[in-house]
């Protein structure tokens, strides 16, 4: 921002500005006007031979040069080598390599001719010979001196139809503009280049700054979303006047498509499949139900547990639940390849579908509800009364030395687990049983540097409830720790209210080592895509970010690699498409997007946006990120339930808020975009939604 910011880069635009409109004589005066003054200001700087040899080059003045190299090659060349940058002993070489470059403008200006290659092959080609290329190549850019060789040099010259900016190495940001060669070939030769040899090179065409220009007026829009794919982008510029850039998509997928009844009480959660084909959703009423997207949202399966079924496919080695509680689905995953689909419920158990069959070509609806290969297949918990709140499946470049021919997920309880299991219901690797120590010592002169000592204890915790939402409601260690708002540093305090130290993004060597427990109540988890890193959403107001094994195997570790400690009560986190960005709740009237791409440079992740608006009290309120932009790979929007049963809409790159919709009578537990929707006969999939409620319905919107 600094660099554009600058006078220097504003004159320079404003030049090639000029240059590109064909106001050549006015953005050759600008310059020399803009040059003089530069050298007027730093003339005590510029030595006299520098400037002498600049403004020769400048004059196309080449023989001076010329002469005056020649004379020093035998002798006396002290002078001219002390106002270069090299280092070296080879200082013929460094000569010669300027008076070959000299050579060749006054070849171009002077000598291109048919009758006068007697130049090029007497004076200037020879010098290739005698000039040590390995001895000056931090005089110049490896691009220059990757092309100086006799052969490759000699083609080129001999081409008269080649363009200037060609002839002169295809240096990045240089025009047809000889001053422009000048200053990219010497920029890095002599000690006060940045003085001299200054032209605007590396600015952008004015197309590419128009065309950002617009982008950005239309960035700022509220209700401006850019066309999702290539198809509408083809529509676009086709009814568009402008011929980079179409100018008008507004915001408009509030239109209610469908109403589905299905469920029997409050519906808490709805996933679309990563083929986008498929959505299921879970309820208060323990049902699971599959419905097909491409065919106008056909119910494919209800999957309902019973007794006998969970008895029939109980792992034998694992603990079973105590009797009598609710089998509520609070979350549940996909599996990459939609073969599997697992789920999380009030009564403990994680259950494992099978459910391959939906991709059948057809499934009638006589047929809905038949005996197909949509079944539960396996179920297990994590010990006796565990609860399971959420579940990830990891991509299928994770190996392990487990065989198995199932896919693993991992699994997160607010009763302090993290494990990985497959689908078999066998466990493959713990998080916190494996979790890499801390050094003790620099444990606590870290605490000693950051003055933060965390007294609550993080073991208390109100009772549960069998409303999903009261779990999330009680972080019971007391600590209040606040990350970044506007921009502007919060402090750490402590239980009793004790002001510890200003800082609103612990250290990335800080890592874990202010946490006297390892163990954290989970509220929700996310993957990243790669597989490389592991979020979670924990109950003590933490967002922690752990290293996933490339392999699971016994020697397998992990590590706390950040911690984000928020004031708000975290109730559910995702990923982006693109693994680069998280976006948590924080309630009660709270979402934040997270940079996580610094965690690839093993540094700590960077508040992106915050996002006010919508509220959440006591219950848990999903949100997701929308509409999948295939050009950019990123998405545009983000979108989150309420307690007030609006869904409201934000522009993810901007923070603002678009709108909101009123989608259901009570609480809007969950949202989801079917972000990898395809186009399927002229209709868009990938800008349709789902939203759940406590009133029974799972509502689909779009354009």
């Amino acid at each position: 921002m600094a660099i554009t910011n600058s006078p220097d880069f504003q004159v320079q635009v404003m030049i090639k500005t000029l240059r590109q409109l064909g106001y050549d004589k006015l953005s050759s005066d600008l310059l020399h006007e803009y040059r003089t003054q530069v050298q007027q200001e730093n003339d005590q700087d510029i030595p006299v031979l520098l400037s002498w040899f600049h403004n020769a080059l400048r004059t196309n003045n080449y023989c001076s040069i010329d002469d005056y190299l020649v004379s020093i090659l035998s002798d006396g060349h002290e002078e001219f080598i002390h106002i270069t940058n090299y280092i070296g002993e080879d200082h013929k070489s460094v000569i010669n390599s300027i008076l070959y470059m000299v050579r060749r403008m006054d070849y171009y200006h002077n000598h291109k001719s048919d009758n006068e290659f007697s130049y090029l092959w007497d004076k200037l080609l020879p010098l290739l010979d005698i000039i040590n290329i390995d001895s000056i190549r931090e005089l110049y850019d490896a691009q220059i001196l990757d092309r100086l060789n006799y052969e490759n040099e000699a083609e080129l010259l001999t081409n008269e139809y080649i363009p200037l900016h060609k002839l002169f190495f295809s240096l990045p940001g240089v025009d047809d503009n000889i001053q422009e060669v000048q200053d990219a070939i010497f920029k890095k030769v002599f000690k006060n280049s940045h003085l001299v040899f200054n032209s605007p090179t590396h600015v952008p065409a004015l197309s590419t700054i128009i065309d950002q220009s617009v982008k950005y007026q239309q960035s700022q829009s509220p209700l401006y979303l850019p066309p999702r794919n290539r198809q509408e982008w083809k529509k676009a510029m086709a009814s568009s006047d402008h011929q980079k850039s179409p100018t008008t998509n507004n915001f408009n997928v509030t239109k209610l498509h469908y109403t589905l009844t299905d469920h029997l009480d409050e519906v808490w959660f709805l996933k679309f499949s990563p083929s986008g084909k498929f959505l299921v959703t879970g309820s208060l009423d323990g049902r699971l139900i599959l419905y097909n997207v491409y065919e106008n949202f056909q119910r494919i399966k209800i999957l309902e547990p019973t007794n006998a079924a969970d008895s029939a496919a109980f792992v034998p080695f694992s603990t079973k639940p105590s009797s009598g509680k609710t089998k509520a689905v609070i979350y549940c995953c996909w599996d990459p390849k939609e073969q599997y689909l697992v789920s999380c419920c009030l009564d403990t158990v994680i259950r494992i579908w099978a459910v391959g069959d939906i991709h059948r070509k057809r499934i009638t609806r006589s047929e809905a509800n038949a005996s197909h290969d949509i079944k539960l297949m396996t179920c297990f918990t994590l010990g006796q009364d565990i609860k399971t709140w959420s579940c990830e499946f990891l991509p299928y470049t994770k190996e392990t030395s487990v065989s198995s021919s199932t896919p693993q997920f991992i699994i997160g309880s607010p009763d302090k687990a993290l494990k990985v299991f497959d689908c078999h219901g066998v466990e493959i690797f713990d998080f916190y049983g494996n979790l890499e120590d801390d050094d003790e010592e620099k444990t606590h002169h870290d605490r000693d540097q950051y003055g933060v000592l965390y007294r609550g204890d993080p073991s208390r915790g109100n009772p549960s409830s069998t409303r999903r939402s009261h779990d999330a409601t009680s972080n019971g260690d007391g600590v209040a720790a606040a990350a970044a708002i506007n921009g502007e540093d919060e402090a750490i305090i402590d239980d009793d209210g004790t002001r510890k130290d200003d800082v609103s993004m612990l250290d990335a060597d800080f890592k874990s080592s202010f946490t006297e427990n390892p163990f954290n109540r989970i509220n929700d988890l996310a993957v990243t895509p790669d597989g490389r890193f592991l979020i979670t959403a924990n109950n003590d107001k933490k967002l922690l970010f752990y290293r996933i094994p490339d392999v699971f195997n016994d020697e397998s570790t992990t590590r706390k690699l950040a911690c984000i400690n928020l004031r708000g009560r975290l109730t559910s986190c995702s990923v982006s498409s693109n693994g680069k960005y998280v976006l948590i709740n924080s309630a009660p009237e709270e979402l934040q997007v997270w940079d996580i791409s610094p965690l690839l440079h093993n540094n700590p992740p960077i508040l992106y946006r915050k996002y006010i608006g919508h509220s959440q009290s006591t219950y848990i309120v999903r949100s997701s990120f929308g509409y999948l932009n295939e050009d950019s790979g990123e998405e545009e929007l983000v979108l989150s339930g309420s307690d007030d049963g609006y869904v409201y809409f934000w522009k993810l790159h901007t923070g603002q808020l678009i709108t909101r919709v009123k989608a259901h009578v009570d609480l809007c537990n969950a949202v989801d975009w079917n972000l990898h929707g395809s186009v399927v006969r002229s209709n868009d999939y990938g800008k349709l939604w789902g939203s759940v409620g406590d009133d029974k319905l799972v509502k689909i919107w779009g354009t």
